[in-house]
């Protein structure tokens, strides 16, 4: 396991799938500083002040799609890997997400081992990839 210190912001409208996550990533990555949105804008915002290596982000927001939002966010900070954590079948819409450039698409029914391996693949590697999107 790396100990290089990474920035991570998770982004989703529920407050407990936030607190979930950075729950798991104090136990496996207790050198990480986990920052926190609930909404696309608090992310951009974030992303403009802050160094963070990966966002975490939800797929749908009472404001919208963050499919849309993708380039934006990529452009705000081109350094960031995307990793989309969502309730969105991952067949039907993880290809559409890869395609407008996010990293990753893992689904929030992932057990923790599957959530630990794509935090450490995308951050590692550049990019995470579940068996049924292969």
């Amino acid at each position: 396991m790396e100990k290089k210190p990474r920035n991570i912001l998770l982004t989703d409208d529920h407050f407990v799938v936030r607190q979930g996550l950075k729950m798991l990533i104090a136990f496996f990555y207790p050198h990480y500083k986990v920052f926190e949105a609930s909404e696309l804008v608090e992310a951009k915002q974030v992303l403009t002040e802050k160094e963070i290596d990966l966002l975490i982000l939800d797929a749908t927001f009472p404001e919208g799609s963050s499919l849309s939002e993708i380039k934006n966010l990529k452009q705000a900070a081109p350094y960031v890997k995307i990793l989309i954590y969502t309730a969105l079948e991952e067949q039907t819409h993880g290809p559409l997400y890869l395609n407008a450039g996010a990293d990753g698409f893992l689904s929030k029914l992932a057990e923790e081992g599957e959530i630990k391996i794509a935090i450490q693949d995308i951050l590692e590697n550049g990019s995470y990839m579940n068996r049924s999107l292969k």
